[in-house]
């Protein structure tokens, strides 16, 4: 691969990785429209790993955090107990499915699934879905981010099995309503008014009196 075009498409997938949109996608569409054709699965795995290593540095934290709470969940057998511990064995099962079916259609995805046809055809379904989610959130209730349990963890497992196919990001289907406002506080009674005390002399001015 020319220095030239590795420049571009390293270009491109920063831009959009960390965007609601499919950075997979666009390393497959920006070389087609460029002249320069598919630089193939490994090509954009090798991409994509810059922004990985980005990512890990930026959470680096959050990463430890969670690795903590995996294990203090595991030793203390109440794996959904504390906040964190929650939230790392929520990830490690939502992530169970796109791991399996990866597996079953490695094939496919290095294959059939970088058709440029399936790509396009995939942006117009995710797109059109975006905007019946947004609709839908508008209208539901939204919820809090400890109200999740094990099975919306499985329902974004298996949505992020539709991001195996470049079209559709992975940022995009983990999105969820999900409520940043605080609940509204109990409604405070009203504070009752002192009556003034009536003030009282001193000696000096009884005795002025």
């Amino acid at each position: 691969m020319p220095i030239i075009e590795a420049i571009v498409l390293g270009l491109v997938q920063g831009l959009t990785e960390f965007i609601p949109i499919s950075s997979t996608a666009h390393l497959e569409i920006v070389p087609v429209l460029l002249g320069w054709g598919d630089p193939g699965a490994a090509a954009s795995a090798v991409i994509q790993f810059g922004t990985l290593l980005a990512a890990i540095i930026y959470f680096f934290r959050d990463i430890v955090r969670l690795i903590g709470g995996f294990f203090r969940g595991l030793v203390n057998r109440h794996p959904l107990k504390d906040v964190d511990s929650r939230e790392a064995w929520l990830v490690v099962i939502g992530t169970i499915p796109v791991v399996i079916l990866g597996l079953l259609l490695k094939k496919h995805i290095e294959t059939t699934f970088r058709s440029l046809w399936v790509i396009v055809t995939m942006v117009i379904v995710v797109a059109i879905l975006m905007q019946i989610a947004e609709l839908f959130a508008k209208r539901a209730q939204l919820r809090q981010f400890d109200d999740m349990n094990v099975a919306d963890a499985v329902a974004i497992g298996l949505g992020q099995c539709l991001a195996l196919i470049p079209g559709s990001s992975h940022g995009l289907i983990r999105r969820r309503p999900v409520s940043r406002h605080r609940p509204p506080s109990p409604a405070r009674r009203p504070a009752r008014r002192r009556r003034p005390r009536p003030c009282r002399l001193t000696r000096r001015e009884r005795s002025g009196r």
